[in-house]
């Protein structure tokens, strides 16, 4: 049963270019005892977007006109959301 009707969550390039930055914030930083959520998107949000990225295109249009899928608050990034 698929539960997306608008096809994937994300796209395939987001993904792969989101789990970079997180990679190498982890591999190029020493965090001690640890690290939380929102200290590791506030880094991954402050990393620059690759070269010619663009966002998802479905999420393009205004909050109104967009159903059933939320906008993120950084679309123009692979780290669009903490979610």
């Amino acid at each position: 049963m698929n539960i997306f009707t608008k096809g994937t969550v994300a796209q395939t390039r987001t993904m792969r270019e989101g789990l970079t930055i997180i990679r190498d914030i982890i591999r190029n930083h020493d965090f001690g005892p640890g690290l939380s959520t929102t200290e590791l998107y506030k880094l991954a949000s402050e990393a620059p977007a690759p070269e010619g990225f663009r966002g998802d295109p479905r999420l393009d249009k205004g909050p109104g006109e967009t159903q059933g899928i939320p906008i993120p608050p950084n679309n123009s990034h692979p780290i669009r959301s903490k979610s």
